[in-house]
């Protein structure tokens, strides 16, 4: 104890001054380099942590059509709706570029999907509900909008629609010169 109170004795810290302002000093000395420390720690492990985000994409993940409507199933089941209307909608888009009628390409976003659609599907009765769901999963997956049973619904039966969709005729397939 004699030995602690000998190192740690604050009166001739700071020559010069009163005891209690050399323990004031020595104090706010020490609080200000464990500050700096913690400042640093921190700064340098969320440096660490900083990934690079990847491109905003509709189709983040290399899971396929069925894969994803499981996964849109299961969110629905728990009344996740918001997991439910977007895995819905990438597993749509990925049963498109599946069956050849878009080709996906990396950092692809839910509206440029639904124009590839567009293009590939002309005037088909599908394309205007592609669209507006396009702007649903936007709108859910960037927190502007809260998902519900019904956008759910509307989901499942654009999904249904998509998967009876073939190529019309003439029209090739997409990535084919």
């Amino acid at each position: 104890w004699s030995w602690l109170r000998e190192h740690f004795n604050t009166d001739g810290m700071v020559p010069g001054v009163p005891s209690w302002m050399s323990t004031v000093i020595v104090v706010l000395v020490v609080a200000a380099g464990i500050a700096l420390l913690i400042l640093l720690l921190t700064r340098l492990s969320s440096a660490r942590r900083v990934v690079t985000p990847p491109p905003l994409s509709v189709l983040t993940d290399d899971r396929d059509a069925d894969t994803l409507t499981r996964a849109a199933d299961a969110a629905a089941v728990q009344a996740d709706f918001a997991t439910a209307v977007v895995e819905r909608f990438r597993a749509i888009i990925r049963s498109l570029d599946e069956r050849g009628i878009i080709d996906e390409y990396p950092g692809m976003t839910a509206l440029e999907a639904a124009a590839l659609a567009h293009r590939a599907l002309g005037t088909h009765p599908v394309v205007t509900p592609l669209h507006e769901a396009a702007h649903r999963f936007d709108a859910v997956l960037y927190g502007h909008v809260v998902s519900t049973r019904s956008q759910d619904r509307q989901m499942r039966e654009l999904a249904a629609q998509v998967v009876t969709i073939t190529l019309p005729a003439g029209r090739p397939l997409a990535g084919a010169t």
